[in-house]
């Protein structure tokens, strides 16, 4: 039996894709353990059968995950993304034949710059990668966007709050 590197593509599916696509679909997938408690959080049956039945349940390397937060972080994504989407675009990222099935916007966009092909589960998908910085409400100063989106701390220049924003490339 071929291993998931020889084959015609690798599916990593994201948790939309556990909770919208057939079980028969889900089957030949990967995906990582943690999605189980998110998938019982919607549906403890859909949870329990995947857990049962499939999918391939994989860990990624720490060079993986390690270059994809490093990735996320050039983005301005990485605040908008869990453990658990970090690990799913890691195990994509490991593959060179593999695609993405997800309709996070902010996991579409990673694997945008990171040259992982993605596709949509339910949604339209993205249609151009953005950046995000942090740029202050008072004097405009911009910088790079920070793990702890939430909870922006105020500027270092002129003390006024600051937002996230879409760089302008």
């Amino acid at each position: 039996m071929p291993s998931l590197s020889e084959m015609d593509e690798v599916s990593v599916l994201d948790t939309s894709a556990l909770l919208n696509w057939p079980p028969s679909k889900i089957l030949s997938g990967i995906c990582v353990e943690g999605q189980i408690n998110e998938v019982q959080k919607f549906s403890k049956e859909r949870g329990f059968l995947l857990e049962s039945q499939g999918p391939n349940w994989e860990t990624p390397s720490k060079l993986s995950i390690n270059d994809v937060k490093n990735a996320a972080a050039r983005s301005g994504d990485i605040s908008g993304l869990s453990e658990i989407d970090l690990q799913l675009i890691a195990l994509a990222y490991q593959y060179d034949n593999s695609t993405l099935y997800t309709d996070d916007y902010r996991m579409m966009n990673v694997c945008s710059l990171l040259k992982i092909k993605c596709k949509p589960v339910a949604t339209k998908g993205i249609t151009e990668y953005w950046k995000w910085v942090v740029k202050c409400t008072g004097c405009g100063t911009v910088s790079e966007s920070t793990k702890d989106m939430e909870n922006l701390p105020v500027c270092e220049i002129c003390g006024s709050p600051q937002k996230i924003k879409r760089s302008k490339k």
